[in-house]
């Protein structure tokens, strides 16, 4: 794996899961809004962390999609794909529900939603819509799978990123039925247009924009 990729996946581990978790134990730091702002804090040094990584990269692959009519493909791609992983979501909670209490079913979900009402729309919106296909797209795909040449590696590492991303998002279980067939689309955006992150950042970033939409609008 590349240097780079271990630095920014230990980047990530350290400012994401780390310092919020060692700081929380200090008493003074769960006082009102504090936790919010240095999570907020963590994830904008993150996100300077990884664009410093990977810049070059970045300005590459823009090009690159540019060149394959990324532009005039997407949104159709996006729209089909966006509505099958619903119907595969429902599908699978109504199943997964007759076996599982579907109050313990996306409790990751309840939880960004419970965050959501009591955070300013602003952090929302970059906790959400910024950060999370940002950094999560660098650190899964890019950190993960495009640290490698060869088609076997590509192949077995596409697996890893697809549950450990899955993983990273569950509170129980069956949370799988929520994230896996969001985690799968993105990878084939990813893979789809020659291992590019920003085609996976894309889709990833319009379907938290629509979820962040959908909480500020919705009761």
């Amino acid at each position: 794996m590349k240097k780079q990729a271990l630095t920014l996946i230990i980047s990530y581990l350290l400012l994401n899961m780390g310092i919020p978790v060692a700081l929380s134990r200090l008493a003074w730091m769960n006082q009102g809004q504090r936790p919010l702002y240095l999570l907020v804090l963590c994830q904008l040094l993150t996100m300077i962390i990884a664009y410093l990584l990977y810049k070059d990269e970045l300005k590459k692959q823009w090009l690159d999609l540019k060149e394959q009519n990324f532009r005039q493909l997407f949104p159709k791609q996006f729209l089909k794909l966006y509505f099958a992983m619903l119907v595969i979501r429902i599908i699978s909670m109504q199943i997964i529900g007759l076996f599982v209490d579907p109050n313990l079913l996306g409790q990751n979900q309840e939880i960004i939603n419970q965050i959501a009402q009591s955070t300013p729309y602003i952090m929302t919106f970059f906790m959400t819509v910024l950060f999370a296909p940002f950094v999560e797209e660098l650190v899964f795909r890019q950190a993960l799978i495009g640290s490698f040449q060869s088609k076997k590696w590509i192949n077995i590492m596409t697996f890893v990123s697809i549950i450990l991303f899955t993983l990273a998002h569950m509170m129980h279980w069956a949370d799988f039925v929520i994230y896996l067939p969001m985690a799968v689309i993105i990878v084939y955006f990813y893979r789809h247009y020659q291992e590019n992150v920003i085609a996976s950042m894309a889709f990833h970033g319009l379907n938290n924009l629509i979820a962040a939409l959908l909480l500020s609008f919705l009761p």
